[in-house]
Parts: structure tokens; sequence; C-alpha cells
């Protein structure tokens, strides 16, 4: 299918707005950090779980390779003085059940593995390791009992346990290059064998046991494929995979649960879609469309202070709302129009309004764009700098190494 002659003048009319909006976002990022820490939002307090997004955003954007070493220095301080001793793991003094709003789904130790796994990823960017073992994480060396816990764990919608997952890969691939655990390579492979053993042959996606939506199987995807790309390993089903992340494309370009889409959710389709793209030709014109219209519309969300949104607020006001407006009576009253916050993971202690920009969006928005553009160059110029994320956890991109990937697996 050819593209369409809307996205062709979106295909050779973007550059320019690409660049200013690499430029644009990339000083939202700078301003947003104090000392050797980042804030969430303009407004919010610095903490531990923005100031690992805001290293991330800054590899993706190519401002991190200018940083001179006392700046990283501090910041690798900065994060690694949250991480305990006898454990390993991260931030673990910074989390309580009371601040979390869906404990049932993202429970403390969800959140908790969490942050180390975004910790390691910080430091990695940042050319650093934490200062003890992941001793924690030890355990999982036990290929039964990794097996066992992936076995276990809440399949009734597979977007939520993939996360788990996971966390759960990037620690073994960090006892294995980094502590010498060559046992963790048998485990990652058998996790990468059990998972390709889950995936449903109609959609090439994880749909769980509760039979989860399509949506949720593609946001679940994103988080396998990058592991098994890594190995060498093609996915099966590549036709199926294109086909299903095709199917969940809004009109407005993006791929959320609602119209206005989520950073996350997004770019969990745009990664997919990029890479299969690299491997197979199937529907390459109407995945070139895809993405092309995806890309138009992230711009279209960036905000004037030059940060994104993870969200819009898509609620509609009601007649009582509008009339107050009109008749200044929220000024009066002192009650005005508050949209509806979101919190990371259910956190309190990282949330933000929507519509309004977050450090997370600068990450992901951003980190979308430039994949796109790595697919097609004729979009823009990718910044100086740039580093997509060298393990393969969110942010991972290696063109040579999808390109190469030449095993199948038989399932």
């Amino acid at each position: 299918m050819e593209v369409s002659p809307i996205s062709r003048c979106i295909l050779y009319e973007s550059n320019d707005r690409y660049e200013i909006a690499i430029r644009q976002v990339s000083n939202w990022v700078n301003q947003n950090w104090i000392d050797c820490q980042s804030r969430y939002t303009a407004n919010g307090e610095p903490g531990f779980l923005s100031t690992c997004f805001a290293v991330l955003a800054e590899e993706t954007l190519g401002t991190l390779s200018e940083w001179n070493s006392d700046r990283r220095q501090k910041v690798v301080d900065e994060i690694c003085a949250h991480q305990d001793q006898d454990s390993g793991a991260f931030g673990r003094e910074l989390v309580k059940s009371a601040e979390l709003v869906r404990g049932s789904l993202c429970e403390i130790r969800y959140v908790r593995y969490q942050l180390t796994y975004f910790a390691l990823s910080a430091l990695s960017a940042l050319g650093a390791c934490p200062r003890y073992p992941l001793k924690f994480a030890e355990r999982f060396l036990n290929r039964e009992y990794a097996l066992g816990w992936l076995e276990a764990g809440p399949w009734h919608d597979p977007w939520n346990h993939s996360n788990r997952i996971m966390f759960l890969l990037r620690f073994l691939i960090y006892l294995a290059d980094n502590e010498g655990q060559d046992k963790a390579w048998e485990v990652y492979d058998a996790i990468v064998d059990d998972l390709l053993k889950r995936q449903d042959t109609n959609t090439g996606l994880w749909h769980g046991l509760g039979e989860c939506s399509a949506r949720h199987a593609v946001y679940a995807a994103y988080h396998f494929f990058p592991f098994i790309f890594w190995r060498g390993i093609l996915p099966p089903f590549a036709d199926r995979i294109i086909d299903s992340v095709l199917s969940i494309q809004h009109a407005d370009g993006l791929f959320g649960d609602l119209p206005g889409g989520g950073a996350c959710e997004d770019l969990d389709a745009i990664d997919i879609l990029v890479k299969s793209s690299l491997v197979n030709n199937h529907r390459s014109g109407d995945v070139k469309s895809a993405l092309i219209r995806a890309f138009d519309r992230i711009l279209q969300l960036q905000r004037p202070d030059g940060g994104f949104p993870n969200y819009l607020d898509n609620r509609s006001k009601s007649f009582k709302r509008r009339v107050g407006e009109h008749l200044l009576l929220d000024k009066v009253l002192n009650k005005p129009y508050r949209p509806q916050k979101v919190y990371y993971s259910g956190w309190r202690a990282v949330g933000a309004a929507k519509g309004e920009s977050d450090m997370w969006a600068a990450w992901f928005r951003s980190l979308a764009l430039c994949l796109i553009v790595s697919r097609y160059p004729k979009l823009g110029v990718l910044p100086n700098g740039i580093q997509f994320h060298r393990i393969p956890c969110l942010g991972w991109h290696n063109e040579e190494c999808v390109r190469n990937c030449n095993r199948f697996k038989q399932v």
C-alpha cells in the first residue's frame, strides 16, 4: 500500500518541526534539574525515579554525552545513595504501602523492583555500576524457582506481569555481565523459551489466562521482544504481530486505550512496528503510514513549555461547570477546574495532571520520535550524541542486532 498524500506531505514537512521539538524538550529536561536531582514536573519536588528518567531522557536526546565527569559522578552518587547494602535493591526506604493507590496491581515489591530496574538503566547510561551486588536477585539463579515465579505471576492480564518479567530479565543480564553469574544466561534463555511457548499463534502476542484485549497484549509484547531479538531470535508469527499492532491505531494516529494515547502505550506499539519492519516487509506501506501518522500526532502534543504530557485530559466539562467558569464562579469560590492526576505505577510520590508535562513523557515521547526517524531518515536528523540504550530494556534499539537475527525457535 502506498503512503497516503497526507502522510507524504507530513514526511517532507516535518524535518524542522522534529528538530525544533527535540531542542525544546531538551531545554525542558535541563530546566528541571536541581543540582544532582530532577523533578518529575515543573512544579514538583526532585526525586529518585524522576532523576533516573531524566538521565535516560538525556541519553535519548543526546545531551548526556555533553556532561562533564564531575556532573556524572554527582548524579551517580545520588542514585547509589539509595542502594541497600544488604540486599542490593534500590529505593527500599522510599516506598511505603500507604502511598500506593493501585496496591493490588502494583504492590510494594513491584514498585521496589521497578526502582532497581531504572537505577540499573540510569547508571548504565552514565557508564557506572551499583556499589553492591544484587543479592535479592540471586534467588532467580535457580531455574526452577525462576520459572515457577514466572508461572505464578498475574497472567490474567499480561501487561502487568510483562513488566515484572522485564525487570527480572534485566537483573539476570546484570548478574551475568557484571557479577560473573554465568548461570543467569541459562535462566534467561529458559524464560525466553517459556515466553515463546505462551505466544498466541493467531496474533503473535500474549493474552494470558484472561484473554486480555489486543491493546493490552501489544503493550505486554513490547516488554518481551527486545530480550528476544537481543539473543538473535526472530519472534515467530511476524506477519500477525504487525497486523495486531496496526489494528489498535486510533484515527488520531496514536495507540493508547483512548484517543490522545499514552506515552508508554504509544511507544510500545511504535517500537514493535519499527523493529518488526526491519526484518519483515509485511504491509510495509501500512507500517510506514502508521508510523508517520503517529510521528505527526506526537509532535502536536508538545506543550508550550517544551515538555510532553503522558496523557491528555479527555474529560468533557459539564454544563454546570462551563456556566460556572463563564460567570467566574470558580474564582469567587476558589474552586478552579483541576485536571485528573495520574500517578506513575500508582505511586503518589510521582504524579502529574493529565495534559501536564512530565519527565516520563519527556523521555518516552522523545524516544518514540527518534525511533521513527531512525527508521525513516527523511523525517529529520537524529540529535548529535543520541544513544539508544545498550541493554535490551526500555529504550533499547540496535538496528544491526535486529536485522542480523537469524535463529528460529520451534515452539
